[in-house]
């Protein structure tokens, strides 16, 4: 089952995000193909819920997450799969993915996210469309594409 059909078994008020639809195939990769991905999003398009969605349905891998904020990134790092991304963590390895939804970190930050991947982990970058261009997205933005990611829209 994709990750497309899965959300929509998930709660019966939610149907497929068809909107979402090139990001749902994005992420059915993770685990078995690396990715360095830029996507930029509309507000409230339910790009968390997916993420979220994207991680429940993949128990046996280990994730990273980073919410716009610190109290948004320890809300969602429950368990020991989930690590936070916003912050240095020694033990960190993540073998799934690693998420920065609407999260700005340094531009040097991404040299260290990308030490904790496994060989086969993806690292995806969300950011609002109203915010991206603004520093501190700017820097961020350009060390990205610095590093070969691939950008494009949800």
């Amino acid at each position: 089952m994709t990750l497309l059909d899965y959300i929509s078994t998930l709660n019966p008020n939610y149907s497929r995000p068809f909107h979402l639809a090139r990001l749902c195939e994005a992420l059915d990769k993770i685990g078995t193909e690396p990715q360095r991905r830029i996507f930029w999003h509309a507000p409230r398009c339910g790009l968390t819920e997916t993420i979220a969605a994207c991680i429940v349905r993949r128990p046996d891998l280990s994730f990273g997450y980073a919410g716009n904020s610190r109290e948004a990134t320890d809300k969602r790092c429950l368990g020991t799969r989930i690590y936070p991304a916003d912050r240095p963590v020694s033990a960190m390895r993540v073998s799934g993915a690693i998420f920065l939804d609407d999260c700005a970190p340094p531009a040097e930050h991404l040299d260290y996210l990308l030490t904790r991947l496994e060989w086969s982990a993806s690292l995806f970058l969300f950011a609002n469309e109203r915010s991206f261009g603004e520093s501190p997205w700017a820097e961020t933005r350009k060390r990205a594409l610095e590093l070969g990611f691939k950008a494009g829209w949800v």
